[in-house]
């Protein structure tokens, strides 16, 4: 009866020898001000100024025209998904 307990803990210990996670890497990263402010490190990515439009039906969005490299404004509908361009980077410059 003695047996059990002995052979099971034997095979804890054995699967502890082979399952250990290895140990993180303690290597320290170095920032500075102008890795935030100037190199922008942490800028943020993804949908740039978004507005709900007044109709409560879609929003609003800034976005970048290939063609002239200008901001379009553009609203979605909420609903749909329908993109139309408000007012194209064209006619503001």
């Amino acid at each position: 009866m003695k047996k059990l307990p002995t052979a099971a803990l034997n095979i804890i210990l054995a699967a502890g020898c082979f399952f250990t996670a290895p140990a993180q890497q303690t290597e320290t990263l170095k920032l500075g001000l102008d890795d935030l402010y100037k190199n922008k490190i942490f800028k943020q990515k993804g949908i740039n100024t978004v507005r709900w439009m007044k109709d409560n039906e879609g929003y609003s969005a800034l976005e970048t025209n290939k063609n002239i490299g200008g901001k379009d404004i553009v609203s979605y509908n909420a609903k749909t998904g329908n993109r139309e361009v408000l007012v194209s980077a064209e006619n503001l410059i």
